[in-house]
Parts: C-alpha cells; sequence; structure tokens
C-alpha cells in the first residue's frame, strides 16, 4: 500500500482555512498474484501483499501520530485477493 499520500492528507495545511476534522480514515488492500494459472506463486504474492500491508499499516499510524490529527481513528477494512 502506497504511504505517501496519507502526510499531505493529515496535513491541516494542505486544506481549506477551516478544513473539517478527520475522524477516521479506511484503509484499504488487495493482494494478488503474478500468475492466476500457477499456484506457486500465491504464497509469495498474496502472503507477501499481506506482509507488505502490515509494514504500510504501521506506516499509516506513525504517520497519523505525527499529524494535524492524530486521534483520527484507523479502519483496516477492506482486504482482499484479485486474481490477474
Amino acid at each position: 500500500a502506497a504511504t505517501e499520500w496519507i502526510a499531505t492528507f493529515l496535513n491541516k495545511s494542505s486544506h481549506s482555512p477551516e478544513p473539517p476534522p478527520i475522524d477516521f480514515i479506511s484503509l484499504h488492500h488487495y493482494s494478488t498474484c503474478s500468475n492466476r494459472a500457477d499456484p506457486e506463486t500465491y504464497s509469495q504474492g498474496f502472503f507477501g501483499g499481506a506482509q507488505d500491508y502490515i509494514r504500510s499499516a504501521i506506516a499509516f499510524v506513525k504517520q497519523r501520530d505525527a499529524s494535524s490529527f492524530p486521534t483520527a481513528q484507523l479502519a483496516f477494512n477492506e482486504l482482499g485477493v484479485i486474481m490477474p
């Protein structure tokens, strides 16, 4: 999951003079594999994608904590798999 957008999103100066409060942020992730017909690619693709998402989630939390909205709740939901 990309993390570069969260710092800008959670920076009050990036919004209008009186931005509304940010109470919740919903984060989604979908893993994939390199070859739908080859189950050997599933482990790295799906489970590797999950590991990357966990690392990204840690980065999201750190960026949220250092942001203008440190009390915004993070909802880590809508997880899934997309086959190529």
